[in-house]
């Protein structure tokens, strides 16, 4: 089972960033601490860095394939290789599953590779969020090298950051294909876990139930920006707050939790991990 380690305050001061290449398993990163002075400026290395406006154009098409609100069993909590007891961020913990296709003849500027980051928000109509993130991504130049990817994903964080995502998931895929779709993989809370001795968490572990057993959740899926890399040079481009939501869905009441499913055929649901599905 994979664990996502989340510390969280009063807002989230570090997540854990999950990235899925083309071709390499699953890669840790930690996010740096966000800089108080402003929402646009963090340090990085020393210096401060000026986010740019985003332009609303866009490489991929992102919809909702799933979504997932419920108790999980099986979330219990466990002690890490320093004997440390990890409880589980949530009882009710989300899995969100976006399709991501790149536009046919799309490119957002010269660049040799780019990323778009999008925020994933689970709310319940009593107003309890849960906020993840996710991010998509292509080169262009087909010398791109990894070691440049490496850099593209230190960015990455920041943006992730400054949204107060839980976790960070992505795909980065070498010369992707037009019209290919790529399904992510979970996006949410589920498998994730903080130090039991974090008080805020242990006494707010029941996600989006805080408010009582939830009458309705909605997922929302909206573009926070995006980065480009070009020999070495890392741009950061932010969406402005407004911006209009990329795609949105109702989950419906399924046995004792929410499900928008559109990826599931609906004979294999009842043999389906609901927070790990697949088509």
């Amino acid at each position: 089972m994979k664990r996502c380690l989340a510390v969280l305050s009063v807002m989230l001061i570090a997540s854990i960033l999950i990235v899925t290449l083309s071709f390499a398993s699953t890669t840790v990163f930690s996010a740096p601490t966000i800089n108080a002075e402003s929402e646009t400026q963090f340090d990085f290395t020393g210096s401060k860095l000026q986010f740019k406006l985003a332009d609303p154009e866009t490489q991929f098409n992102v919809s909702i394939a799933y979504a997932y609100v419920g108790e999980d069993p099986t979330n219990a909590s466990y002690a890490a290789a320093n004997g440390a007891l990890m409880s589980p961020v949530s009882q009710y913990p989300s899995s969100v599953v976006v399709s991501s296709t790149r536009l046919q003849g799309a490119q957002i500027a010269s660049c040799n590779a780019e990323v778009e980051v999008y925020k994933v928000q689970l709310k319940t109509e009593s107003g309890e969020v849960e906020n993840h993130c996710y991010f998509i991504g292509t080169n262009y130049n087909p010398s791109f090298s990894s070691s440049e990817l490496s850099s593209l994903f230190e960015y990455v964080k920041y943006l992730s950051v400054s949204s107060g995502s839980i976790a960070v998931t992505g795909n980065f895929k070498f010369n992707l294909t037009e019209n290919t779709p790529i399904l992510s993989h979970p996006i949410g809370s589920v498998g994730c876990y903080c130090y039991s001795n974090n008080a805020s968490i242990a006494e707010n572990n029941v996600g989006l139930w805080r408010a009582g057993i939830p009458n309705s959740i909605s997922v929302t899926v909206r573009r926070i920006g995006y980065i480009t890399i070009s020999n070495d040079s890392v741009i950061i481009y932010k969406d402005a707050p407004n911006n209009s939501a990329t795609a949105t869905e109702k989950l419906s009441n399924y046995g004792n939790g929410f499900l928008y499913n559109n990826l599931v055929p609906v004979a294999k649901l009842a043999q389906t991990d609901l927070f790990r599905p697949s088509p």
